[in-house]
């Protein structure tokens, strides 16, 4: 007996490709292999899809899927800096933050804004210190 090969829809593989994105590729090493794992799809698979290889999703799906994500992502954020000020007293403040930051990197790699820190630290001395 032969193995079938799995159907993917054209939802699925566009929200495959969007996922990707969100996860830094092409620029993050491992994320093909992370989000692959994630889907239960064979990596090749995934990067033929995002490549527009084989069987890609259509374009104006993808298009659709990636500002479906950026709403819903903003909008979590959103909700996170609501909770985080009722939190503060029973939750790590710095668990809130970074679950913000990371919504926030997702966000900016979806939209094509740099993720990057690009803050400058300025260290003063007083006296002879």
């Amino acid at each position: 007996m032969t193995k079938r090969q799995p159907k993917y829809t054209d939802k699925f593989r566009a929200g495959a490709v969007v996922m990707l994105m969100a996860a830094g590729w092409p620029d993050v090493k491992g994320a093909q292999s992370k989000v692959a794992k994630h889907l239960g799809v064979p990596r090749q698979t995934l990067m033929r899809w995002a490549n527009e290889e084989n069987n890609p999703a259509p374009p104006q799906l993808v298009q659709e899927k990636r500002m479906d994500m950026i709403q819903r992502l903003e909008d979590i954020r959103h909700l996170l800096l609501d909770e985080a000020e009722k939190a503060i007293p029973d939750a790590p403040l710095n668990h809130l933050l970074t679950g913000y930051g990371i919504l926030t990197d997702k966000q900016r790699l979806l939209t094509g804004e740099s993720t990057d820190n690009n803050a400058v630290s300025i260290k003063i001395r007083y006296g002879d210190d």
